[in-house]
């Protein structure tokens, strides 16, 4: 039945959001351990007796930026599961909606005819905004004015695409300038993954979210 159809892809969609979130997460998790790590063994405490400012210099630099990188990861973390979330909980809230179509159905009270008219425009209207999803093609944006941030990014998102057998196409903007301009163009995205103090967004909240800052 198109019903059982469409539920089971909402629930495999599900998965793969909840699956690659995941694997994001526990590659900044273990990139983040790492960083700590680094930062505990960085003081030995033979060192402490040391009388040399300019080597104490250095070290403490090189832990104020150990400490950087490591409130970025925990904060890409966080903004990560927060994307993801928003998006599990629509596909959620799309499945629940197939189910009680379908028991309805089945269960044929009141005007048969009705709920047959009723499942038919509800799945009309999910293959007009999905397009019935083309085994999940993502559109990706990496928003970033350093080419190695980007390029990072990339490698990120690629080794998800890998694990999750997805197919994303990418595209990069250096800044949110150059974003908007893409936007406002006609490009559609489905991840904008931008600078490390920005989150997450679609096309429309970027329009939104940068134009105070693009100029």
């Amino acid at each position: 039945m198109k019903l059982d159809e469409h539920y089971a892809n909402l629930e495999q969609k599900r998965q793969v959001f909840e699956n690659s979130i995941g694997s994001e997460i526990e590659v900044l998790k273990v990139s983040l351990s790492q960083n700590q790590e680094a930062t505990k063994t960085l003081i030995p405490p033979s060192m402490a007796d040391e009388d040399n400012t300019q080597i104490d210099r250095e070290i403490q630099n090189l832990v104020n930026k150990l400490n950087e990188r490591v409130a970025k990861l925990d904060q890409k973390r966080k903004v990560l599961e927060n994307a993801k979330g928003s998006e599990i909980k629509a596909l959620k809230k799309d499945r629940d909606e197939a189910w009680k179509l379908k028991s309805s159905l089945l269960n044929e009270s009141g005007d048969t005819r009705q709920e047959i008219a009723i499942v038919n425009n509800w799945l009309d209207q999910k293959t007009l905004l999905s397009g019935e999803e083309q085994d999940y093609n993502f559109s990706v944006l990496i928003v970033d004015d350093d080419l190695t941030v980007r390029d990072t990014n990339r490698g990120l998102m690629m080794s998800v695409e890998t694990q999750q057998q997805l197919t994303m196409e990418f595209q990069e903007a250096r800044n949110g300038k150059e974003a908007v301009y893409l936007h406002l163009a006609g490009a559609s995205y489905d991840l904008i993954l931008m600078e490390n103090h920005m989150p997450i967004m679609n096309g429309i909240q970027v329009y939104v979210f940068l134009p105070a800052s693009t100029y």
